[in-house]
């Protein structure tokens, strides 16, 4: 799903972009160096679901470890 939004402007090392009427932080890194306030930019959307299962297994073996040391 593509989001599109606007630069307001810039704070530091940090982008605030209108997204949906409300105001989001970004790291500077993730905009190419031309990057203007009023902008419009795009921004991608997805699911990694490889990612989401990874951190799924880890947060479940943590949940079993701290089961096991309070039994």
């Amino acid at each position: 799903m593509k989001t599109i939004g606007i630069v307001d402007r810039f704070e530091e090392n940090l982008v605030i972009v209108e997204l949906f009427d409300d105001f989001y932080l970004f790291p500077r890194g993730l905009f190419p160096e031309d990057i203007s306030e009023g902008d419009v930019v795009s921004i991608d959307i997805e699911i990694d679901k490889e990612s989401t299962s990874d951190r799924k297994k880890k947060m479940e073996e943590k949940l079993k470890k701290l089961i096991e040391k309070n039994e």
